[in-house]
């Protein structure tokens, strides 16, 4: 079955610890930041790892694929139109 899936996909990119670099798709991480930048960026890999693993509750959204790439993690999910909870 070809089915399309609508996806939205994040990115780990701290505005204060990280821009983008002049090639347009790698991360540059702010000088002396190296540090803080990958301790925060393992976090966000377990955070989502760990949601990944937990597929089929209802109140997470599904976790399609989890990329490092670029200096960065990307998170592709499953897109699901409703209203947010703020």
């Amino acid at each position: 079955m070809d089915r399309k899936t609508a996806v939205v996909i994040k990115e780990f990119l701290p505005e204060r610890l990280a821009n983008r670099a002049d090639d347009g798709k790698t991360v540059a991480i702010v000088k002396n930041s190296q540090d803080t930048y990958y301790d925060l960026l393992n976090k966000f890999l377990d955070l989502w790892r760990n949601l990944a693993r937990v597929r089929g509750f209802s109140a997470l959204i599904p976790v399609i694929d989890i990329i490092e790439e670029n200096n960065t993690v990307y998170i592709i999910m499953e897109y699901i139109d409703g209203i947010p909870l703020r």
